[in-house]
């Protein structure tokens, strides 16, 4: 498979910004040139992924031995079936080139698969879910550093589609880049959004209103939705890296329930 080594790619400088190797020069640069934009770039990136594992912890402690992980990416610094060893999981991405450094990392596990699939093909996904969990539909589900990489409209497809097809009893842990009104709005008009348009792949954060209405029937639980920096345990975690925010917009993380 050819892979474009020369343009850089929002889920290589993602990998880059994790400390992984599974990125390009062109990648390195423009993962740099981001720092220099917004230096907690790095930290927030960690950030999720530390709440990644934290969330996949718990939602396995309560019983729940499907997983599904969307929007997975590259295989960089450990996979929920590494933290999770006795559950089903099911990862999936759009870049072909993603999932097969993926399928490569799992190898032959029987608990594990990976598919190819655009996050807008919401049903498509989960008809895998089913056929790799056996037709389990009370799951655990990680939503995590992608949100607001989606509109709205797109957003309320999914979530309202997660909320249809799952049993009561599942759980889905989301994080969100989000702000006060005015500072989502400036932030579009940042040198920082501007390079990720550029890169194909635009942020778009938002309100804690919104959040909440996007969330509609899922039952938040505690702590409710708050950063990822206030997150139990993530002081210990994030070391030299607290207090690096320079942003007025924070991520923000919440696991939810269907009752």
């Amino acid at each position: 498979m050819e892979i474009d080594t020369s343009t850089p790619n929002a889920g290589r400088i993602y990998d880059y910004f994790l400390g992984g190797t599974n990125n390009f020069e062109a990648d390195r640069v423009a993962a740099e040139q981001l720092l220099r934009l917004m230096p907690s770039s790095r930290s927030g990136a960690r950030l999720n992924r530390w709440f990644m594992y934290d969330a996949a912890a718990r939602l396995a402690d309560t019983g729940l031995g499907c997983l599904i992980d969307l929007a997975s990416g590259l295989p960089t610094v450990g996979y929920i079936h590494d933290l999770v060893p006795t559950a089903r999981v099911l990862y999936n991405d759009h870049d072909p080139v993603i999932v097969a450094y993926g399928r490569e990392i799992i190898g032959d596990n029987p608990l594990v698969r990976y598919i190819q699939s655009n996050l807008t093909d919401i049903a498509g996904i989960l008809d895998a879910a089913d056929e790799h969990f056996g037709g389990e539909r009370r799951v655990g589900i990680s939503f995590i550093g992608v949100a607001y990489f989606f509109d709205l409209p797109v957003l309320r497809d999914i979530l309202g589609a997660l909320y249809r097809w799952c049993a009561p009893g599942s759980k889905l842990a989301i994080s969100w880049l989000a702000g006060e009104p005015a500072d989502v709005a400036r932030f579009a008009s940042s040198s920082f959004a501007a390079m990720y348009r550029q890169l194909g792949s635009p942020v778009q954060p938002r309100t804690l209103d919104e959040v909440r209405e996007l969330l509609g029937p899922w039952q938040i639980e505690q702590p409710g939705i708050i950063p990822l920096s206030e997150w139990n345990g993530v002081a210990q975690w994030r070391g030299d890296e607290a207090g690096q925010e320079e942003s007025p917009l924070d991520l923000y993380g919440v696991i939810v329930t269907k009752v």
